[in-house]
């Protein structure tokens, strides 16, 4: 991989999402964050960093089914594999699922159908444990 250029306000940002990695934000929520900690910084720019910052595995962007449009969470390095997402639906924690069964189906998809799955994009929408 090529030499990823590094901002303080890029640094900032993943921090931030790292420090919270149980949760997912939107860019607004990221920016109110920014500017609470007296980091000067434009929307426009929040949305380029985090959009480098996805095409380097580092964070993964859910588009959400209501009015919260686009979120943003950070990826343990653990989860930046091919593993299946969990979103659940209550409280918008998203967890990685290395799970062998889906693996297996992944596996099926490709051989029985013709079809590839894109694990890194694939999430299964539910409800988690605590929100049961």
């Amino acid at each position: 991989m090529p030499n990823v250029y590094q901002t303080k306000q890029k640094g900032i940002i993943l921090t931030y999402l790292s420090e919270h990695a149980e949760q997912a934000f939107s860019a607004r929520e990221i920016l109110l964050s920014c500017k609470q900690k007296g980091t000067p910084v434009g929307l426009a720019t929040i949305y380029r960093h985090l959009e480098c910052l996805v095409r380097e595995n580092k964070v993964k962007k859910v588009t959400t089914d209501n009015s919260a449009g686009l979120r943003y969470q950070f990826l343990s390095p653990a989860a930046r594999g091919d593993a299946f997402f969990l979103k659940c639906d209550c409280c918008g924690k998203i967890t990685s699922a290395e799970c062998g069964l889906l693996d297996e189906m992944a596996t099926h998809m490709n051989r029985a159908h013709g079809f590839k799955l894109d694990t890194a994009r694939s999430v299964l929408y539910g409800r988690c444990r605590e929100c049961l």
